[in-house]
């Protein structure tokens, strides 16, 4: 499973669910959290078991 800074990412019944994770910063938007989010939405297309929209 992939790993990030600003974000937890799991997949349940084959949804990738990715959540906010900065509570110091109350979850405020920062640029580590967009590229968290980008490279987030390449992760679904490296497995078999999430979406079968990939």
């Amino acid at each position: 499973m992939a790993d990030f800074n600003t974000l937890d990412y799991r997949v349940e019944d084959g949804i990738a669910i990715a959540t906010f994770n900065r509570p110091d910063k109350m979850n405020t938007f920062s640029v580590v959290m967009m590229q968290d989010l980008l490279d987030c939405s390449i992760v679904p297309t490296r497995t078999t078991t999430c979406a079968p929209w990939c």
